[in-house]
């Protein structure tokens, strides 16, 4: 009985000098303007705080609101406050039994809350009798988040270096092709 013999395909290796001029600029642009954007979040907005540099706040609930995204996943959690002022939970710790603890508040009840220094997010959320949004569960999810940003950052920088790494090789082959016809127009004019 024979044995079947896999033929390896030979795979085209990619010459970066193939790829246009634009898309290298896109690439870096793009890597770039992305790459700080998701820095700025998980290092400043969404950076980790222990509970000492959180900010005390107090405030008399009046309503709630939820966005919800395109994914039907909920995107914002705003509560209003009776004095007209308005704050965000942290969506990163948002679960549906957070929901109902919401809902199940009157309206003029009192709210304490520690705030993210930087974002001014609501991190922990107590009523009189209950906790609604811990500060650890909103520490722990946010920790998941900032790794998925981290990830994003990885990804902007791999587009970075192509397109970088495009732009040069595009570089150096138009000068070894202008070389090769200065060589080429010198020899035939001889």
């Amino acid at each position: 009985m024979k044995k079947k013999q896999h033929k390896i395909k030979a795979t085209k290796r990619i010459d970066f000098a193939d790829i246009p001029l634009w898309m290298c600029i896109f690439f870096i642009a793009l890597g770039s303007v992305l790459g700080s954007i998701f820095t700025y979040n998980c290092l400043y907005l969404n950076q980790l705080i222990d509970r000492e540099e959180a900010v005390a706040a107090t405030g008399s609930f009046d309503s709630y609101r939820l966005s919800y995204g395109k994914s039907g996943a909920v995107n914002e959690v705003q509560i209003r406050f009776i004095d007209r002022s308005e704050l965000y939970l942290n969506t990163a710790a948002y679960h549906v039994e957070m929901d109902e603890k919401l809902e199940a508040l009157e309206k003029g009840q009192r709210l304490d809350m520690l705030l993210h220094p930087n974002s001014q997010d609501v991190w922990e959320l107590k009523s009189d009798n209950e906790v609604i949004l811990s500060f650890d569960d909103a520490k722990s999810q946010t920790r998941l988040e900032n790794g998925l940003y981290f990830v994003l950052v990885g990804l902007c920088l791999i587009g970075v270096f192509i397109g970088s790494f495009a732009l040069f090789s595009n570089h150096f082959a138009r000068r070894k092709k202008r070389q090769k016809v200065d060589i080429d127009n010198s020899s035939s004019a001889v």
